[in-house]
């Protein structure tokens, strides 16, 4: 007997990605027959494409008025890891602006938003609001606030009035206990609000930490990266990592009052790593801050790693560039190859550049229990240009016994060193009654610290080691991060500070024109944008690069970022009747920079209002539709003239024939319909407007 075997193989393919539009003007959530998967059939809000996305779908966002009010609440259970995640942009070529969008509920959303630009609805909003949301990606954002220009009127306030300004991107909590986990914000640039980024929820990593990082933080009135966890007190708060931003340009308000709780990074938490950082013109507190009271109860902070930051020109009365507070008895809190660099005093005064590193161990500034020994405190490898103080007199206080220091530059402007210092055996300190030269001559690229130590006037170029600085391999060979602020791998004999010298890199110097200047100033072209070109550079490391950089924070602006080898700028999707004003800045490859443009009243450029359609209105056709190869036809409308640059055409089949759609928004004055049947009969309208 013969028996036969059926062999059935079942395959599973995934569904394809789609792709929907999301056209705020013209879109349609309501009507049934809008599908959302064409511009000219798109939907209208992102709250309902959202809702109606799946696995790997994008959701593509269109130009015209703007995104407000928007909430994503619910996860899709098919979207369940970064492979298949949610991504919201821009549409290629449009340029839309989300002005309210909250993302609530106690979610793993695995959502991307990539590439579009966030603009606060009104003073005191925020426009991107996270509560009790993980699994969130916000890359490439252009986010920025209101910005109170009129300082008069807040003259006097206390530090808890911002409620002229918007606040930045803003994590906080909807349930409590929620963790939030697997966050990622990165090269973003966020700018004109209270606190750029704020964390104020529960922390967590079990499924992914918290990571910021290459993003742009400026023109700030509090914090520019503020890490408040709801369960820092527990002790227990997940990983954060904090890399390679660029942090700088805080503004105090209020005349005679030094601002509290305002740093370039402020710390109220432990379990997290600050490193390679660029902070500088920051806050009245310091430019990294671990806040009094912001650690674990009863123990203070741990596992702190703070490596690879340069930090510079800060703002504070004192000096403080670095307040370590609170710090634990034997957890590991490690500060190494850091360049800090204080605010300047003046020479006549003892300190000159002021207590720039202020350390406190965990009892001495709670008035009960007697300081702590620190055990798990260590310095190595830092350059620190002013005084540090180790709990301001060590001489007097039990705290930091046991701490661990070496390996250090450091300029006291003390002598003798006294209270303020521990020394080791291979740390240099440097002190004297009054200011000196040591710094000045052979340590950094640039030894001009007369002029250096003022707030404009300073590059963090100029803080690279010179050929014969004495920081060159003098770290220890083992305790140091294995790159430098730049990636530059450390060899076994690193460099103090944060620099590593190569032995290849000589900077050339800023370009010229320095200050930039401009070869033709901004001014109108058409009726929503502002042409500009600077002055080409004639010296520098080439290529070049050029940044131009709105600074009224009118409705609209875009800075340019940095344009290699194109002194070229055109600011599109400006408002009519708006004046925007603009300043340029031209860097080399070496990462020289330049002073920026002047920036006066002439170099503003006010937009006007076009009120006049395109003609002719009602718009022609100049070739009526006609058929066009095997189902297909063609047709051209009357070339439209305006006020303005370019026309855009829009062609509708009306009478809903099989196979027909509609052209969407284009430059082109000819449009071709595919996919069409035959004998059935199809009827086309045509618009015309401003584009």
């Amino acid at each position: 007997m013969k028996k036969s075997i059926l062999l059935i193989l079942l395959f599973t393919l995934p569904l394809p990605a789609t792709t929907y539009y999301v056209d705020p003007v013209d879109g349609n959530d309501d009507a049934p027959t809008v599908d959302g998967l064409s511009e000219g059939n798109a939907w209208s809000t992102i709250t309902y494409a959202y809702a109606n996305a799946g696995a790997g779908d994008t959701i593509y966002l269109m130009d015209g008025a703007v995104f407000d009010g928007e909430t994503i609440q619910n996860e899709n259970p098919a979207v369940n890891s970064w492979a298949n995640k949610i991504t919201i942009t821009k549409n290629p070529g449009d340029d839309p602006i989300i002005q309210g969008l909250l993302l609530t509920r106690e979610n793993h959303l695995y959502l991307e938003i990539n590439d579009v630009k966030f603009r606060p609805l009104a003073d005191g909003d925020t426009a991107l609001e996270i509560a009790s949301v993980s699994a969130l990606r916000f890359i490439n954002l252009d986010y920025q606030g209101i910005w109170n220009t009129d300082y008069s009127d807040l003259n006097e306030k206390d530090s808890s009035g911002y409620d002229a300004l918007s606040s930045g991107i803003s994590f906080r909590d909807s349930i409590v206990g929620a963790l939030v986990e697997d966050i990622t914000i990165q090269d973003c640039n966020i700018n004109s609000v209270v606190t750029g980024i704020s964390i104020a929820c529960y922390v967590g990593d079990t499924n992914g930490g918290w990571t910021i990082k290459d993003n742009e933080v400026h023109r700030t009135a509090e914090s520019q990266i503020k890490l408040s966890p709801d369960n820092s007190a527990t002790g227990d708060n997940g990983a954060i990592l904090v890399d390679g931003n660029h942090l700088h340009d805080y503004y105090s308000f209020y005349t005679g009052v030094d601002m509290s709780h305002a740093s370039g990074v402020s710390i109220r938490a432990s379990n997290v790593t600050v490193q390679n950082n660029f902070i500088h013109a920051t806050g009245s507190t310091a430019g990294i801050t671990a806040y009094f009271g912001g650690g674990e109860d009863g123990v203070g902070y741990s596992d702190l790693l703070i490596q690879n930051n340069l930090v510079y020109d800060n703002a504070n009365t004192f000096g403080y560039a670095v307040r370590l507070y609170d710090i634990s008895d034997t957890g590991s809190v490690i500060f190494r190859n850091n360049t800090i660099i204080g605010w300047e005093l003046g020479p006549t005064d003892p300190r000159y550049y002021g207590t720039v590193v202020h350390i406190n161990p965990y009892g001495y500034r709670a008035g009960g229990d007697p300081p702590v020994d620190c055990s798990g405190l260590e310095l190595y490898n830092n350059v620190v240009v002013g005084l540090v103080s180790f709990d301001d007199s060590q001489d007097a206080e039990s705290g930091l016994g046991s701490y661990t220091e070496n390996y250090n530059y450091f300029y006291s402007a003390r002598n003798p060193a006294g209270n303020y210092y521990t020394s080791h055996d291979n740390t240099v300190i440097i002190t004297v009654a009054d200011y000196n030269s040591f710094f000045t001559s052979g340590f950094f690229v640039d030894p001009n610290y007369v002029a250096a130590m003022h707030r404009e006037d300073l590059n963090w170029d100029e803080y690279t080691l010179d050929a014969s600085s004495p920081a060159i391999n003098f770290g220890d060979p083992n305790n140091f991060p294995v790159t430098d602020i730049n990636g530059v791998d450390r060899d076994g004999s690193p460099d103090a500070g944060c620099y590593e010298d190569t032995g290849l890199f000589v900077p050339s110097g800023p370009p010229e024109p320095n200050p930039a200047t401009w070869a033709s100033v901004p001014a109108a072209d058409g009726n929503n944008a502002i042409s500009m070109v600077a002055t080409t550079a004639t010296s520098g490391a080439s290529p070049r690069s050029y940044f131009f950089q709105e600074i009224t924070g009118n409705p609209g602006a875009t800075n340019s970022g940095w344009l290699v080898s194109d002194a070229n700028y055109t600011d599109s999707g400006l408002d009519g009747n708006t004046t925007y004003t603009y300043q340029c800045q031209i860097r080399g490859n070496d990462a020289c920079t330049g002073v920026w443009s002047n920036t006066t009243d002439s170099n503003g450029s006010a937009l006007t209002t076009d009120t006049n359609a395109p003609v002719p209105n009602p718009a022609t056709f100049s070739t009526p539709p006609e058929i066009y190869g095997s189902g297909s036809l063609t047709m051209t409308a009357t070339t439209g003239s305006d006020d303005g640059p370019t026309v855009e055409y829009f062609f509708v089949e009306t009478s809903g024939g099989p196979g027909a759609t509609n052209s969407g928004w284009q430059s082109s004055a000819t449009h071709i319909d595919y996919g069409l049947s035959h004998n059935v009969s199809y009827t086309y309208t045509v618009q015309l407007r401003d584009a």
